[in-house]
């Protein structure tokens, strides 16, 4: 039986751009202090707080993959979180004062807090949760958005069902939301579409959904892997207070990475590539109220990497990228 993995590798292919395309070229770098002795690979998504801190994992080319790092804005690492036990691939949220949350199953689902320290600080189980998980959000007051894939039944075990849900502080399921794209997804996956589902070279069946970010505003942004992009804007009771749709640049591009910033959103939209490490990327910044699109931007030479960071007025990307001497750096690009 083929096991069940939620992944998220998306790859930036060179693509053309109108002429109303700005360009983004690279305005600063910043070595980390972390140093590798061998090469390693950055596993998506990567996250960034409030405070413009940023979080990546890293993998080794036989696919280990080692603790989540936070990062400060100057490149000094500041904590390592072990996520070895987590559920899924690289499913973490950010906590308020740079902790991270993830799922274990520890005799069921549960939602393991790590403080700003890096130390396991409390643990709670989950309601009803029979599902993969593919994205989690922390809300400032505690409650948590979990989105992914019900397995399949005994008797459908090839079937899949989105879900997403929000639970309170102590793990109770409080609503379960049905949102307009779960059918297409579910679909899409039965049949294998590569927007979300694809085989691994191990034989398991890779899913990926989107991204979810907690925006500035308190609410989180639900990112639907469709093409446009669909993104539900959630508050902390459950309700999807507005969806927006964002056009990408150039047809058949898929979102990647995402981030909020002062009522902006910036997307990456990208193609697929054949290996993780292409050249060439367009961003959208849309108004975060309304979904109106402000710029489009095309990568520049040396501008690549997951989309990390963004940041408004001026408006900077922050993508990190691993040097040829195994140390990751922050690069720093702003549009020209």
């Amino acid at each position: 039986m083929r096991r069940l993995v939620a992944i998220a590798l998306v790859c930036a292919a060179a693509l053309p751009t109108s002429g109303q395309t700005k360009t983004l070229l690279p305005a600063a770098r910043v070595p980390s202090t972390a140093i590798f002795d061998s090469f390693r690979s950055i596993a998506l998504p990567t996250a960034c707080d409030e405070q413009g801190r940023l979080y990546v994992r890293l993998m080794t080319p036989s696919g280990d993959i080692g603790p989540v790092l936070r990062f400060s804005k100057t490149g000094v690492q500041e904590a390592a979180f072990d996520l070895s036990a987590a559920v899924g691939f690289n499913v973490f949220g950010v906590r308020p004062k740079g902790g991270v949350a993830t799922v274990q199953d520890e005799q069921g689902y549960m939602i393991v807090n790590f403080g700003p320290d890096g130390k396991r600080e409390s643990a709670v189980h989950l309601d009803d949760a029979h599902f993969l998980p593919s994205q989690l959000a922390v809300f400032p007051s505690g409650e948590m958005l979990l989105s992914g894939i019900q397995r399949g039944t005994r008797e459908s075990p090839g079937t899949y069902k989105a879900f997403t849900a929000l639970y309170d502080s102590d793990g109770h399921l409080v609503k379960q939301l049905s949102l307009d794209e779960d059918n297409e997804i579910e679909r899409a996956i039965e049949a294998g579409d590569v927007r979300y589902a694809r085989t691994t070279k191990h034989g398991n069946t890779a899913v990926t959904l989107g991204k979810a970010v907690l925006g500035d505003d308190g609410n989180v942004y639900l990112m639907r892997r469709t093409s446009p992009a669909t993104v539900y804007v959630i508050s902390s009771t459950g309700e999807a207070v507005r969806k927006l749709v964002i056009v990408p640049p150039n047809a058949g591009q898929l979102p990647g990475g995402m981030q909020v910033s002062k009522n902006k959103l910036a997307v990456m939209f990208a193609r697929e590539c054949v290996s993780e490490i292409c050249e060439g990327a367009s961003y959208v910044v849309v108004a975060a109220t309304t979904g109106e699109k402000i710029a489009d931007y095309a990568a520049g030479g040396d501008v690549g990497g997951p989309l990390t960071c963004y940041a408004s007025d001026p408006e900077r990307f922050f993508f990190l990228q691993m040097s040829e001497k195994h140390r990751i750096e922050i690069l720093e690009a702003r549009p020209k």
